[in-house]
Formats: structure tokens, C-alpha cells, sequence
């Protein structure tokens, strides 16, 4: 449970983080579109957006990447709880992995 908790908080970040990068593209090329045309406010509101959606983007980077360490701690620790039962399901994963690529040849 704790897992698929995990997961889907890596995923909601990936698509936040995804979404801002594709905001920050659209007002770069708003920016390069219509730099003749701005004026200086314009120009220095459109740098503070720019600014701010490049904090958050590396707000929600660090988040994405605390979840992932996080979810890696969770995982050492069960496998160092469980050395025999981590050995079994990695054996067992392997062997699932085998028969599906001697199937795709």
C-alpha cells in the first residue's frame, strides 16, 4: 500500500513538473515571438512568471526527488527486515523476465 502511495505521489509530481516545463516553454517562445513587440514591463513581468515557474519547477524536482529517496529507504529497509523474502521475489521476478524474453525470440 505504502508502495503504490508512493508511486502515485511520483506521478502526480512527474505531471506537475511536466505541465510547468511546458508553461515555461510556452512563455519562452511567447517571449522570443514577441520581444520586439514588448515593452520593458511586459518584458520584466513575462522574467518574474519565467523566474517563478523555474523555482517551482525545481521546488517540484526536489519533492519528486525526496519521494524517490524515500521510496528507495522503504524498500532497503524491508529487503534488510526480509533478506530471504527480498532473495525469493528477486529469483522469482528473474525468472518470470527469462521465460518473457525466450518467448519474444
Amino acid at each position: 500500500m505504502a508502495d503504490n502511495h508512493h508511486e502515485h505521489t511520483v506521478d502526480e509530481l512527474r505531471k506537475e513538473l511536466n505541465a510547468m516545463r511546458e508553461q515555461m516553454d510556452s512563455l519562452l517562445e511567447t517571449l522570443k515571438d514577441k520581444k520586439d513587440e514588448l515593452g520593458g514591463e511586459v518584458s520584466s513581468r513575462l522574467a518574474r512568471e519565467l523566474a517563478h515557474y523555474r523555482r517551482l519547477a525545481q521546488d517540484q524536482a526536489h519533492r519528486l526527488h525526496d519521494a524517490g529517496s524515500a521510496g528507495m529507504e522503504e524498500v532497503s529497509e524491508q529487503v534488510r527486515r526480509n533478506p530471504m523474502m527480498s532473495l525469493l521475489i528477486a529469483f522469482g521476478a528473474g525468472c518470470v523476465l527469462s521465460c518473457l524474453f525466450r518467448n519474444l525470440r
